[in-house]
């Protein structure tokens, strides 16, 4: 890309960052010559738009309904729940979409990513009687779907 391009896209992506505060680029310059610099480095990747929106919507109204589940366990007199942990193999191959299945898993109520090694995730669950394995795996097929080489 052409580099004009690139620094203006960078530049305007800070700006959009810090609300159009046009004196804060004299900090953001740095910032922004070292994603100029470090761009060519990172593996490019093809990404599809659909699968990218699909996926924030169906974790939005997946993170919707896991808050209430946790809220109404939460609130009984007498609270149901069998935490456990349980290891997951991913099929994902690339670092950032390891790290982004982490996130997702994290940022889902009642389920905390513990640790990664390889293509193993241990993850904490309140309940091991949900889903828990399907819900991953959907969301790893949302991850592979958004990504493509």
């Amino acid at each position: 890309m052409n580099v004009t391009l690139l620094v203006l896209a960078y530049s305007g992506l800070w700006l959009i960052l810090t609300k159009s505060d046009w004196q804060s680029l004299i900090i953001g310059i740095p910032f922004i010559i070292t994603a100029w610099w470090i761009s060519p480095k990172i593996d490019h990747i093809k990404v599809s738009l659909w699968p990218i929106l699909k996926l924030i919507l169906i974790f939005m109204v997946k993170s919707v309904i896991a808050t209430v589940d946790i809220l109404s366990r939460a609130l009984k007199f007498k609270i149901d729940l069998m935490p456990d942990t349980m290891t997951y193999q991913t099929k994902l191959k690339r670092p950032f979409e390891k790290a982004l299945l982490c996130a997702l898993i994290s940022l889902t109520p009642g389920t905390l990513t513990i640790n990664m090694e390889e293509s193993e995730l241990q993850i904490h669950v309140v309940d091991r009687r949900s889903n828990n394995y399907d819900e991953i795996n959907r969301l790893e097929q949302l991850i592979q779907a958004c990504t493509y080489a």
